[in-house]
């Protein structure tokens, strides 16, 4: 927080700098009061809200703005008697970043949503509200001291109020709100040495794992640029440490604000804002009792949830293959089958176990993880798309890795078999962890938090629970007798698992979907389909006596060396792009920037290989930096009428279209429909008015 003398030179000193005249105090925030309902009912309480909406790259405060800014503000004009009008509730505002400074804000829109209460005794027929606003609005060049009026006459009549035009605005505000979540956490704040501690406990249906947690102090007594450390104390709690700001009076009895997790507080998910009123002590709170769930308990919740893994989509055919590996294995003793069954568990518990210590480094480490966070990696995700791709084409048949259906890991198998049964373990656990079995919330979420010993041992049993069945089946095998002889049964029945993880390919490839932007998705989905190209090669040509076999090996593994590059191939992602519209172009006209446009869509062939490429050209990149190029997409993927008619405005009916608007000329300058990394420098060029110097 900057000391006031700073915020007041500086509010002294912006209309100096920008030409201060009263009307452009609101040139780029639009304000209006607006109410839920269509009229006012005496003796009750109405909603109204103050409506603000920010040009595009601009944004107002929350009420406390952060190191710097000011709070939006209301005075009404005298109000009847029998009327009152309560404060703002603020929503969960956004961090802004800039320089260093970090500051809590409204982008686009924000609804100050505020109760208006009519007494019994009103005797109007209508009410008027007239206020006077004040508020400071920024973008990343300057800051413009905001000032308007804002008036709203609601007839009053008794009975139910309608909703009005806004109600739906109204309802989505109030998911913003800070939710009070007493019931699911407890917060307690105590003074540290270099400022405050949030203790966090959890308890019933709270979200084990909260994550990105950041707390928003109501009032100015944290400092925002300072890193705040949230971890887990080892005890089922969490503990989030922010710094003191040096502005904080001396005597500060509460901690009031809004604490947000990117992924919710509830097991569900649920309110990302939690509401924090948290009397502040001078000692830790002391550890709860009976509020935690028993060891015991979570064991159990532990092995039932990974003995229910084994029937979700993507455990479910390993566990059908090794299944299948008793009927081919019933002539074997009992001694061998149990073995297989052991080693099979092995191969989980050692996988489980080698997850548990990557967590507990990486939480060691300060990061805040939970079950699944592999799967925020994109080269994790692909490589377990290409494994299963692979796997499930093996399974319908498209090629055959050996002769044994027991397990995928049956190729790597030198004498016994056994290490087949090991890897197949192995394979059970990594196409686990897109899967989430009821039960296994708690277990994962404690697994995560307690000390290391314990969180090992809820990592052992689940990888019991999910070794269960096989190995219950190796230790009684006289249970095989239940299951069908061998026959073609067997090949219709893997055929049919194929299935499942091809719905598993299918997930995982959504999961990517959202992990990486467009041309890249499609760039995976190209290295997919080479893989399974590659699988057909191999199949095709590369099978035992045939001819041939040694160019289709070689083949194949052409074609997925090829594939794999393709698909963990990451582009540069140096530009930003925004979202084309006629208001953004005019904005940036005005403030004489140079604007590329490209209007594109997704089914447009020419368009994709014109970002491959032009914008894979170091110099492209680099004079876009450089002149500080606006760039914009207008994505005529779907139908748009706006873009249709900005086409049609150009005489052109088709994408791709490129053009330049530049200060520098007349009229925007259009680019042919097949480009260059020179032919774009060159337009570049005469767009910054270089061809003109060079000349």
């Amino acid at each position: 927080m900057r000391s006031p003398v700073f915020i007041l030179l500086c509010l002294l000193l912006v209309p100096a700098l920008t030409g201060f005249k009263r009307p452009a105090l609101s040139q780029h925030t639009q304000i209006e009061l607006v109410s839920e309902t269509d009229s006012l009912a005496p003796g009750s309480t109405a909603w109204l809200a103050l409506r603000m909406k920010m040009d595009p790259g601009w944004h107002t405060y929350w009420i406390n703005p952060g190191e710097f800014g000011e709070t939006t503000k209301v005075t009404w004009d005298r109000l009847p008697a029998g009327v009152e009008a309560g404060p703002f509730r603020w929503p969960a505002p956004h961090i802004y970043e800039q320089a260093g400074i970090i500051n809590y804000v409204f982008e686009s829109e924000v609804f100050l949503l505020f109760p208006v209460t009519l007494g019994k005794d009103f005797k109007g027929q209508s009410l008027t509200l007239n206020g006077h606003v004040t508020w400071l609005e920024c973008d990343e060049n300057e800051c413009v001291p905001g000032r308007g009026t804002v008036t709203l006459t609601l007839p009053v009549k008794p009975g139910q109020p309608s909703p009005g035009k806004w109600a739906s605005a109204f309802e989505k505000t109030r998911q913003t709100w800070p939710q009070d979540l007493s019931a699911q956490w407890s917060v307690n704040a105590h003074t540290a040495e270099t400022g405050f501690v949030l203790t966090l406990t959890p308890h019933g249906d709270a979200n084990p794992t909260p994550e990105d947690v950041y707390f928003f102090s109501r009032e100015p007594v944290t400092a925002p640029a300072q890193p705040q450390v949230f971890q887990p104390s080892g005890n089922g709690t969490f503990t989030l440490e922010v710094v003191r700001s040096e502005y904080a009076p001396d005597d500060i009895k509460t901690l009031r604000g809004v604490l947000h997790s990117q992924n919710g507080w509830l097991a569900e998910g649920g309110p990302t804002a939690m509401r924090v009123d948290a009397e502040l002590g001078t000692e830790p709170p002391a550890a709860s009792s009976g509020t935690q769930t028993p060891l015991a308990v979570l064991l159990g919740f532990a092995f039932t949830g990974g003995l229910i893994l084994n029937l979700m989509p993507c455990v479910f055919p390993v566990l059908g293959l090794k299944i299948m590996g008793f009927v081919k294995q019933g002539g074997e003793s009992q001694g061998r089958i149990f073995a297989h069954g052991l080693v099979y568990t092995l191969g989980v518990l050692l996988s489980f176990w080698a997850l548990a210590a990557v967590l507990l480094v990486l939480r060691a480490g300060g990061e805040q993880l939970g079950w699944g966070f592999q799967l925020q990696s994109t080269g994790f995700v692909l490589g377990m798309t290409v494994v299963l791709l692979a796997f499930a084409l093996n399974m319908s048949g498209v090629f055959e890795v050996g002769m044994s259906a027991v397990g995928v890991g049956s190729n790597l198998t030198a004498r016994s078999g056994l290490s087949g049964s090991f890897f197949s373990g192995v394979l059970a656990t990594l196409v686990a962890t897109p899967c989430a079995a009821p039960f296994l919330a708690p277990a994962l979420g404690a697994a995560l938090a307690l000390p290391p010993v314990q969180s090992v041992l809820l990592f052992t049993v689940i990888g019991l629970g999910l070794s269960f069945p096989y190995l219950f089946f190796s230790i009684v095998p006289k249970l095989a007798k239940i299951l069908p002889r061998p026959g073609a049964w067997m090949d219709t029945f893997k055929k049919w698992l194929a299935f499942l993880l091809y719905a598993t390919v299918a997930y995982l490839v959504w999961i990517l979907a959202g992990l990486v932007e467009a041309e890249r998705f499609l760039n995976l989905l190209f290295a997919l389909v080479g893989v399974a190209l590659a699988c057909w090669l191999y199949g095709h040509y590369g099978a035992f006596a045939r001819k041939g076999r040694s160019l289709g090996i070689a083949g194949a593994l052409i074609v997925l060396v090829a594939s794999l590059g393709v698909g963990f191939y990451s582009p540069p992602k140096d530009l930003v792009w925004q979202t084309w519209s006629p208001e953004l172009v005019k904005k940036l006209r005005t403030d004489k920037r140079i604007i590329y446009v490209d209007f594109t869509a997704r089914w447009c062939a020419t368009c994709q290989v014109n970002k491959r490429v032009v914008f894979t050209s170091e110099e492209v990149l680099e004079a876009m930096k450089e002149d500080n190029v606006a760039l914009l997409k207008a994505d005529w993927t779907a139908q748009d009428p706006a873009i249709t008619a900005a086409l049609a405005s150009f005489g052109k009916s088709a994408v791709p279209f490129n053009i330049i608007y530049s200060p520098h000329l007349d009229k925007p300058l259009e680019l042919p429909s097949l480009l260059t990394p020179g032919i774009v420098l060159d337009a570049l060029d005469r767009a910054t008015g270089h061809e003109q110097d060079d000349d």
